[in-house]
């Protein structure tokens, strides 16, 4: 199984422990699976900072500065209602 730094605080924000799927390793963040995109949205919403230790922890190449944009840009971005149907 795979060690992730800060595993204790991010499951305590979880709520409960992490799979090990969304802790794969990934090399870019665009290369997240699904699992792990759930993950970082739920803890982006609820705590920037958790979420910016996730993925850190899971990409770990990634630069802070591209973390953070990715949380703002792709995470906490407003979803639109989609189109009425008439």
């Amino acid at each position: 199984m795979t060690e992730l730094r800060h595993r204790e605080q991010i499951e305590s924000w979880l709520g409960r422990p992490l799979l090990d799927h969304e802790i794969d390793p990934a090399d870019t963040l665009s290369n997240l699976n699904e699992s792990q995109l759930e993950v970082a949205r739920y803890l982006a919403n609820n705590s920037t900072l958790v979420c910016l230790l996730y993925l850190r922890a899971v990409v770990p190449v990634v630069l802070t500065n591209e973390v953070r944009a990715f949380i703002e840009d792709v995470l906490q971005a407003p979803v639109q209602a989609p189109d009425k149907q008439e």
